[in-house]
């Protein structure tokens, strides 16, 4: 289905651009529901949730596998204290959101994601299974936070809006929250990559070589020769990422608070709107 731009005409007199579908007059990409912060605030939310959790199980991994040294099977116990919550907690959201609102859930998820970022900085690779297992316990109130995000996002943004928009509304939300994730992949390899070369900079390496190494060391790949300045500066680098997850999340918390009022974008719980994906709640 094609689609054009028509321009409407707004309250203030001005004409608001607007992108619609070819065949019909409900707006494809409505950009007047940008003027709504608490709509803006719920749709840049997934972008410190995915940015922190796609970051961590992506690169993660790589790091407890080739850094570390551990099995894939062993990786992936280590990480249940993060995948686990985000698999149990959506089906359970929606209840805690009736119960208080939908406010309380974004931000206390933002919240439990501030906590287990900032937690993050414990990691380290030397140790036995266990060693590193108790410092990546902290991941679980991570977890938990993505979870609950996941559960409410999508329906807290479509809450925010009239209902004559809810479609609108919902596909913006996809498209930041892909975008979000695609992004976040692609710029978290950027700065583990950056901060590990400069690292091993400090231990005398050449600058286009250090980022060689260091490139090769993000996906697994660690130099024998290098071994433990990489691992040094993988592990450091890890600990600056979690700070700013930490800071990002924090702003996020704040935003969601503030932006969503107590009344009309709280929507207790999901009530009579049609969530992203379609479900009415």
């Amino acid at each position: 289905m094609s689609a054009y731009f028509t321009r409407t005409p707004g309250r203030s007199g001005r004409r608001s651009a607007e992108v619609v579908a070819g065949l019909g007059k409900r707006a494809m990409f409505d950009v007047r529901l940008f003027r709504k912060p608490e709509f803006v605030a719920v749709i840049f939310q997934p972008s410190p949730v995915s940015l922190g959790f796609v970051v961590l199980l992506v690169y993660l991994t790589i790091y407890l596998q080739g850094v570390a040294g551990h099995t894939a099977a062993a990786s992936g116990l280590l990480l249940l204290p993060m995948t686990a919550p985000v698999l149990v907690l959506p089906l359970i959201t929606s209840h805690l959101a009736v119960r208080t609102s939908v406010r309380t859930v974004l931000t206390g998820a933002s919240v439990l994601i501030v906590i287990g970022a900032l937690l993050l900085m414990t990691l380290r690779s030397d140790g036995s299974w266990l060693m590193l297992a108790l410092p990546l316990l902290p991941l679980l109130p991570f977890g938990a936070g993505v979870g609950l995000a996941f559960g409410v996002m999508d329906n807290a943004a479509v809450s925010t809006v009239p209902v004559s928009n809810a479609e609108a509304a919902a596909g913006i939300f996809n498209t930041m929250r892909v975008t979000g994730e695609s992004v976040a992949i692609a710029a978290a390899a950027a700065i583990l990559t950056t901060l590990t070369a400069r690292d091993l900079n400090s231990h005398g390496v050449v600058a286009d070589y250090a980022s060689t190494l260091a490139g090769q060391a993000i996906q697994g790949h660690l130099d024998p020769d290098h071994l433990a300045a990489l691992t040094e500066g993988i592990t450091n680098a890890f600990h600056t990422v979690g700070l700013v997850l930490a800071a990002l999340s924090a702003v996020g918390a704040i935003l969601t608070f503030f932006a969503l009022s107590t009344t009309g974008a709280q929507s207790k719980g999901s009530g009579h709107h049609t969530s992203a994906t379609g479900v009415t709640r």
